[in-house]
């Protein structure tokens, strides 16, 4: 019985290009009798084996073999970034009329 359950499971493996290096993904396509997750991650192979890495999350085009940042991850990151900056920005302008309210001008 169980080895039927592995005859049934389909795991895609390939290598994949990610921010200009070569990285191996995995996903498991089909899993008779089981609910599976669809999360492609990533692995290496060394010398205890296989050992899993992580997700390949904020990506696209995992399965064709060229991986590609997602745009609106990107976008997301950008606007973090930007406020960020602007509560920086508002803590030294804060910081600058103090310090002259302090000196009399």
């Amino acid at each position: 019985m169980g080895l039927s359950t592995v005859m049934d499971s389909i795991i895609l493996m390939r290598y994949v290009e990610v921010a200009g290096r070569m990285d191996r993904s995995m996903i498991l396509l089909k899993m008779r009798g089981t609910k599976h997750d669809n999360i492609i991650r990533k692995f290496s192979i060394g010398k205890g084996g296989i050992e899993m890495l992580g997700n390949f999350v904020g990506y696209s085009g995992i399965l064709s073999g060229s991986a590609r940042r997602s745009i609106v991850e990107f976008e997301e990151s950008e606007r973090y970034i930007a406020k960020q900056e602007q509560e920086a920005r508002s803590k030294r302008r804060q910081a600058f009329g103090r310090k002259m309210k302090d000196k009399g001008h």
